[in-house]
């Protein structure tokens, strides 16, 4: 696997914003996030998709990961959209 991050940085720079990412939603310090997403996920999927982190271990896991992560795009996008809007509403009130 190591030899396709020496072909491409563009993959390598996606893979490592795709770990950032997966590991954002598993951090317990971000309850009020991973509850946005778990919310839309619900409305959009009726079901909630978990975010697989990859581990230094596992053959496959970086596949896991990006098969995770596509899987709960659409989700991911309307969530980020929602919070941005919600902090521009928070901004403006005060």
């Amino acid at each position: 696997m190591g030899e396709i991050f020496k072909e491409s940085t563009e993959f390598k720079i996606s893979i490592d914003h795709a770990i950032k990412l997966s590991t954002y939603f598993k951090n317990a310090n971000h309850k009020f996030f991973i509850a946005c997403l778990r919310d839309q996920q619900q409305e959009t999927y009726k079901k909630y998709i978990a975010i697989a982190v990859p581990e230094e271990t596992r053959w496959n896991s970086l596949y896991t990961m990006c098969v995770s992560l596509l899987k709960t795009q659409k989700a991911l996008q309307v969530s980020l959209f929602n919070i941005i809007l919600l902090a521009l509403k928070f901004k403006l009130n005060f």
